[in-house]
């Protein structure tokens, strides 16, 4: 049987019932306009959020979130799933599901964020299993597969090859600004840059594995997410739950971990530079929170507003891009038109491109979303997408297995035109959209090229970077 399959995952539309996936058999008769449809499963999760084929192409990962939803009037958040699916002979598609373990998850340190309503009706209390969301799955060459728990701070690892192996659970731990500068303020009038005595999870929203020296790597994506919820179902509100607070609302205390002057630092800041920023206020050893002095032993936030190298064995983390992503703006590299574009978002299609300059200082800052690599004439090249306004940064990775990996920032391109309405420029028959939105980026190698596509889910559209490595 050929093993040329193309796969689709389809979320259930109010999520009623289960997702399901389309696996649909190529073309090999060039009059045929159509692929023709190999077999449709039902899979586990409502909501197959990512899909990755294992690295024979015979077995595909799906991972569903297991996202809140009503059914009939009632709240329901639903356990994860992730389910191993086997195309077979004729129609047939062989599955197994991966059972999630409550007490590895605990185990491992892993962050718990939903455990019940801040208000509503709904009084039931989820699980920890309940609280883990896989957002992203891939596959390595050895076929182990990487999930990706993003509000959970999270990131499980599965051997493909042994069914019965369990999946581990790894906590990816927390990033200190105090020592690297990123802008915490809403619009103040410019790019204002500043070390701060804050952490904040690196929460992975996308990943690529790869092989590089004789070993495996991990690239991912540290883009940040923070849980909230507000379900109602007709005039009843049956939960509302928001994980965070932002600093104009913090009012909890520190602890003695925290010095005098350190707080009072941060307390000034909360009305003022940070005020707009959000701060977990989940009351948890992994929160900062410390229950025998019922304070905080620091300010946690979103996202680790960069990209980080981990050895895929051991699933330690060897390279952080630290402040790069933003500080780059401050750069003598900068181009005026991509310095127009710092920390912006789109919100509407009639608004300049630069309309929102700044704006999302104090929520993720360029907001990595998308990840992608390949190599070229032996040096390994890395792509790692700006979510908001698009545009990739690009690094390369040298060395040997002796020293390890040798990380150097190349620079940054960004497809648009700033002084354009995003309609305006959305009519031209050029690259002035760019790329807004960026939600994948995928490398392509053929014939001697090599391209990163990024696919914007803003502009509806995909740009294609051209990549090569100069000597």
């Amino acid at each position: 049987m050929g093993r040329d399959f193309l796969s689709v995952s389809f979320e259930s539309k109010d999520l009623s019932e289960r997702g399901h996936v389309h696996f649909y058999q190529l073309l090999t008769d060039p009059q045929e306009v159509l692929l023709r449809l190999k077999t449709v499963t039902t899979v586990e999760g409502f909501d197959p959020k990512s899909i990755a084929w294992n690295s024979y192409c015979n077995e595909l990962v799906v991972a569903s979130m297991g996202k809140v939803h009503t059914i009939n009037g009632v709240f329901e958040d639903p356990r994860p799933a992730v389910d191993i699916l086997i195309p077979s002979f004729g129609l047939n598609v062989d599955r197994r599901s991966i059972p999630f373990s409550e007490g590895a998850i605990k185990g491992a340190g892993v962050r718990e964020v939903f455990t019940k309503c801040d208000s509503g009706s709904h009084t039931a209390v989820s699980t920890h299993v309940q609280d883990i969301e896989p957002v992203h799955v891939t596959v390595d060459e050895n076929n182990v597969a990487y999930m990706l728990f993003q509000t959970n701070n999270a990131i499980g690892r599965m051997d493909l090859k042994d069914p019965f192996a369990p999946m581990t659970y790894h906590n990816l731990g927390m990033k200190s600004w105090e020592q690297m500068a990123m802008d915490t303020s809403y619009e103040d009038g410019g790019i204002n840059q500043n070390p701060h005595v804050i952490n904040s999870l690196y929460q992975p929203g996308h990943a690529v594995a790869f092989t590089f020296a004789n070993k495996t790597w991990l690239a991912t994506a540290d883009g940040g997410r923070i849980k909230q919820y507000s379900v109602r179902s007709g005039s009843t509100t049956l939960c509302n739950f928001d994980e965070s607070a932002d600093g104009r609302s913090w009012k909890q205390a520190f602890t003695s971990m925290v010095t005098q002057n350190t707080a009072a630092e941060l307390q000034a800041n909360l009305t003022t530079v940070t005020s707009r920023m959000r701060f977990s206020r989940l009351k948890s050893i992994q929160d900062g929170y410390n229950p025998l002095q019922m304070g905080y032993d620091y300010l946690l936030t979103y996202g680790g507003r960069g990209w980080s190298l981990m050895d895929a064995v051991s699933m330690q983390r060897v390279y952080d891009s630290g402040d790069l992503l933003e500080t780059f703006y401050t750069s003598t590299n900068v181009k005026d038109n991509q310095k127009a574009m710092y920390n912006n978002y789109y919100t509407s299609a009639t608004h300049t491109q630069t309309q929102n300059a700044d704006r999302t200082s104090p929520m993720f800052g360029p907001n990595p979303t998308a990840i992608a690599t390949g190599n070229i004439n032996g040096t390994q090249v890395v792509a790692v997408a700006n979510g908001y306004v698009g545009g990739l940064y690009f690094f390369s990775i040298t060395g040997n297995s002796t020293q390890g990996p040798d990380v150097a920032f190349e620079g940054f391109e960004r497809r648009g035109s700033p002084g354009l309405t995003w309609t305006e420029s959305y009519k031209l028959d050029t690259d002035a959209v760019g790329e807004p939105g960026i939600t994948d980026l995928i490398w392509i190698s053929d014939a001697g090229q090599n391209v990163v596509a990024a696919v914007s889910s803003i502009a509806g559209a995909v740009s294609f970077y051209s990549v090569d490595v100069m000597l």
